[in-house]
């Protein structure tokens, strides 16, 4: 799940490696997992691991899957193809925690309803959560960008978690700050502000970064995900 505000308009429906269009137009995820953990290994193995991971996955909300998301406000599935969270936590357990090296930073993108799973996810890839920023999404005209919900909380905000590996990773010289909350425009479905990317690049003195479920290439990231244009990728984000 990581569209960026600044990425160019995404791919048609059907570009989506690994994915199927069901009936009512859902995207349902074809491969089985074990085939996208082999496929993440091999990426690592073929480009070597990285210091800086930098992820925002198609979460599933649970186990329910495309065939229960009619009854969601807004459903993701008629974006990407989603992961339920036994299977993300068996990606995460094996090749997520193997893409990077024993000292690295990653940052991880979770809505708030799913921050105690994304909490598991580090620990369960070996790392150790330090702190988070907040994303307050607005509009162009500045009010706050609300997404469509089924319970009391309409949410207008995301969060980044940031978390450490054996010794983290150094700060650059002079790196630059972010504050804890960061109010930027909403973009597309599940679309990141390109500052997040900037600052990570800009603040961690490593040159091995790495965004897991992208879909547009980076100068300086290696990208991996269906819709990276890279040639190995699976689940789509």
């Amino acid at each position: 799940m990581a569209r960026r505000a600044a990425d160019s308009a995404p791919p048609p429906r059907a570009a989506i490696a690994g994915a199927t269009i069901t009936a009512d137009g859902r995207f349902a995820q074809s491969d089985p997992i074990d085939a996208t953990i082999a496929n993440l290994r091999a990426f690592t193995a073929q480009n070597g691991k990285a210091a800086l991971l930098y992820w925002d996955p198609p979460w599933g909300y649970g186990e329910r899957g495309p065939e229960s998301s009619k009854d969601w406000a807004i459903d993701p599935s008629q974006h990407y193809p989603l992961i339920p969270d036994s299977q993300l936590r068996a990606l995460t357990r094996s090749a997520v925690k193997e893409c990077c090296s024993y000292n690295a930073v990653m940052a991880l993108w979770a809505p708030n309803s799913q921050v105690a799973l994304g909490i598991d996810l580090i620990r369960d890839a070996g790392f150790e959560f330090t702190t988070q920023v907040t994303w307050n999404k607005i509009h162009d005209t500045g009010r706050h960008a609300a997404c469509m919900s089924n319970g009391a909380v309409r949410p207008c905000s995301e969060v980044l978690l940031i978390a450490k590996r054996g010794g983290g990773l150094p700060l650059k010289s002079h790196a630059p700050q972010i504050s804890s909350v960061v109010i930027a425009q909403r973009g597309a479905h599940s679309a990141k502000p390109e500052i997040i990317r900037e600052w990570l690049t800009r603040a961690y003195d490593t040159d091995r970064r790495i965004e897991l479920f992208s879909r547009t290439p980076r100068s300086g990231w290696m990208t991996w995900g269906n819709q990276a244009a890279a040639p190995l990728s699976t689940i789509a984000a």
